[in-house]
């Protein structure tokens, strides 16, 4: 996959406007323009953030909540940036 014009936080703690190519793993950043890829232009890509300790979200507990509510809570994580 491929996404262009993003503002991308490089591993120097600085965003730049490039490309990025991904599969399970990222392949490459850079300018691929010839290319067809998402145009993300005025969009910031960073990685998840990851949360170490959490009790679930949305009025629902990871702890004792029913197993039907894991997907709305899997799903308000990741909506907010959360892998």
């Amino acid at each position: 996959m491929l996404i262009k014009n993003a503002n991308i936080l490089l591993p120097n703690g600085h965003f730049s406007v490039c490309d990025l190519r991904f599969s399970d793993v990222i392949e490459e950043i850079g300018h691929f323009s010839a290319e067809e890829g998402i145009d993300a232009l005025g969009q910031y890509l960073l990685p998840g953030l990851i949360d170490a300790h959490t009790h679930g979200a949305q009025g629902s507990d990871f702890s004792d909540g029913p197993a039907a509510d894991m997907g709305a809570m899997a799903a308000y994580y990741a909506a907010h940036g959360v892998t």
